[in-house]
């Protein structure tokens, strides 16, 4: 999957069945990251679920990761101390500490997906 696609279907994710933060995902509801995972159908459960992930779709991940995070530098959306962490670290610390609720972040993904 192209990148604006997996953060377009992330941001569906989130918008049908919630948000979270703090995990990845709990109770059906996910972080953006979880979102971006779950999006190429490889799910959130990092116990049994690796065996079955294959590269394309974790390439898929983290195309879409690098332009989540790359976007979310250029607005100035990260906790400074995260600037040269992985872009999953900058998108985690987006999700759990600035993001101000679903809404922003559905937002931000179509927004990032659109370009």
């Amino acid at each position: 999957m192209e990148p604006n696609e997996v953060l377009s279907k992330a941001a569906d994710i989130i918008e049908g069945q919630g948000w979270t933060k703090g995990s990845y995902e709990v109770n059906g509801c996910y972080c953006a990251v979880g979102a971006l995972y779950e999006a190429v159908g490889m799910g959130c459960s990092c116990d049994d679920e690796w065996n079955r992930w294959n590269d394309d779709d974790n390439n898929s991940v983290e195309r879409a990761s690098q332009v989540l995070a790359d976007a979310l530098k250029a607005k100035g959306r990260i906790l400074e101390y995260t600037r040269n962490w992985s872009h999953h670290g900058i998108i985690t610390g987006w999700n759990d500490n600035i993001a101000t609720g679903p809404e922003e972040v559905i937002n931000t993904l179509r927004e990032v997906a659109s370009k």
